[in-house]
């Protein structure tokens, strides 16, 4: 742990953690574990304290961040056994918030005090936002133990037991492949907007996955228009959503490059996405609903006429590589071209039809992408007119 050198009118207590809570729908019984570093005040002078750390909740993508504080106005009177108590807050990167109350008898966090009587804290959770909205419990009898380290530091350590509620999170379930986004673009004057609704008439845990061209985790800049979600860099998101509830996120990279890939859903309930892209310099925007199917083969039509061009995306679902066979045919159904397009495990790639298949300029027709066998693809067609007004081509699911 990490020491903080203050002056004699403060208190720090550092690097507290907590360490796999896990919450329900229910009351539940749970175990916590608390670790501090605390740097203790003079004896007769006011002071203020803070708590800060990490913390890790099952069911809750990533740590979270511990922050606590309180303070007493002076310490002439104080004895041992009076406790300490503080304000907490648990905040993860999405916004979501557990709030609670701790106290500590005195003689922990100021060892010149005197070893206290008893030797028990207290947590009491008052509720949250986000997943956390309406949690309550309590953490009744923490065990205190301590370690003298300095004529004002000290180690506490505790760990026990409470029943906490929280309603608006449920445990997770093993999460499900729910569809994939074949293309996805931030910056470079692109902006993507993902939604994903809940349809069902219970909570559920949505995870949605980014991956770039070689099929590596893809870190994107994502923000949340709905607010109270706090914005950062990532490759996966995941969140809670209640029945009947969407998420909105947005992803527009500084990159004057823009960052491609592909998306997948993830959920245990009852829960589908659309993409919608935007063209930033013209405020032109068009969407696509997710590909939940798994098709033998798909077709993307195509019309490179009057001053029309079109390009298409494709994405491997799967993590193992494979070879996509296509075929581009006319109208009037006679074959262009026939290629192969290698894929790495979650690749993808995006091109514009004629240039790398210039056989197809000036004429009508479709794209037929193929799944190879045992894997599964997820192919897109964008059409753009010469003024720069676009639109996107949903695949055709073909049962062969």
């Amino acid at each position: 742990m990490k020491n903080y050198k203050i002056g004699a009118r403060h208190l720090a207590v550092a690097g507290l953690i907590l360490l796999a809570p896990v919450f329900a729908q229910q009351g539940t019984s749970r175990t916590i574990n608390i670790n501090a570093n605390a740097l203790a005040a003079q004896t007769g002078s006011s002071y203020t304290f803070s708590l800060s750390g990490t913390a890790t909740l099952s069911g809750i993508n990533g740590n979270g961040t511990f922050l606590a504080s309180g303070s007493l106005a002076s310490l002439t009177g104080v004895t041992a056994n009076d406790p300490v108590t503080s304000f907490a807050s648990i905040a993860y990167p999405n916004g979501d918030t557990l709030l609670a109350r701790i106290a500590v008898p005195a003689g922990y966090v100021v060892p010149t005090l005197g070893q206290p009587a008893t030797n028990t804290a207290t947590m009491t959770i008052i509720g949250g936002t986000g997943a956390f909205a309406g949690a309550n419990g309590a953490f009744t009898s923490l065990p205190l133990s301590v370690s003298i380290t300095g004529p004002n530091t000290a180690t506490i350590s505790t760990q026990g037991t409470a029943t906490i509620a929280t309603p608006s999170l449920r445990n997770q379930g093993t999460l499900s492949f729910a569809g994939s986004m074949g293309h996805i673009a931030s910056g470079g004057d692109w902006k993507t907007t993902i939604t994903a609704v809940n349809s069902g008439t219970t909570a559920a845990q949505v995870e949605l996955r980014f991956f770039d061209d070689a099929g590596n985790p893809l870190s994107l800049p994502v923000t949340y228009p709905q607010g109270g979600m706090q914005p950062g860099n990532s490759s996966t998101v995941m969140q809670t959503l209640a029945a009947g509830s969407y998420l909105v996120l947005e992803t527009q990279s500084t990159s004057t490059t823009a960052l491609t890939g592909s998306a997948q859903l993830w959920t245990d309930g009852q829960v589908s996405a659309y993409v919608i892209f935007t063209y930033v310099p013209t405020g032109q925007e068009a969407a696509v609903p997710s590909l939940t199917s798994s098709a033998s083969a798909y077709a993307v039509p195509f019309d490179n006429t009057g001053g029309l061009n079109n390009g298409v995306a494709i994405a491997n679902v799967t993590g193992t590589a494979v070879n996509v066979p296509i075929s581009i045919k006319d109208d009037a159904g006679a074959t262009l071209v026939n290629a192969t397009i290698t894929l790495a495990p979650y690749g993808h790639s995006s091109f514009v039809i004629t240039d790398r298949y210039p056989l197809a300029a000036g004429k009508r027709g479709v794209i037929e992408f193929t799944t190879p066998q045992g894997g599964q693809i997820s192919p897109i067609g964008i059409r753009a007119s010469a003024g720069g007004a676009y639109t996107t081509i949903p695949a055709i699911p073909l049962m062969r």
